[in-house]
């Protein structure tokens, strides 16, 4: 049984490419603030300490933010054109999966206002 109302697979594959794009758009805009931050920091954003956790050298953080953006562009550019196929059981994993990693991240993210 699928979550999905049932469209032909062309229409339904692009549809989600749309969504995406649009997700991807906003982590385009979240990477570019944090890249503007650390070049020539702006007054209305967060300071640049507030979006670089450390864990990773800020190089290495923009070129994997890098290699995710060209990555997804890749996927979202064939989910539109039609040439990749909506897969629904691999997309309930990822679906699952990216809810676990949302959940640990919101945890995480609660956890460190309670240490300031």
């Amino acid at each position: 049984m699928s979550l999905l109302p049932e469209y032909p697979q062309t229409t339904r594959s692009s549809k989600y490419g749309y969504v995406l794009s649009m997700l991807l758009a906003l982590f385009c805009v979240r990477v570019l603030a944090q890249l503007i931050q650390a070049v020539y920091p702006l007054s209305f954003l967060p300071a640049f300490s507030a979006w670089q956790s450390g864990a990773l050298p800020y190089g290495m953080l923009l070129a994997s933010q890098v290699l995710i953006v060209g990555f997804c562009t890749t996927v979202i550019w064939g989910l539109i054109h039609g040439t990749i196929n909506v897969a629904s059981r691999k997309g309930s994993w990822y679906l699952y999966g990216g809810g676990i990693y949302f959940g640990i991240m919101i945890l995480r993210l609660v956890i460190g206002l309670d240490r300031k």
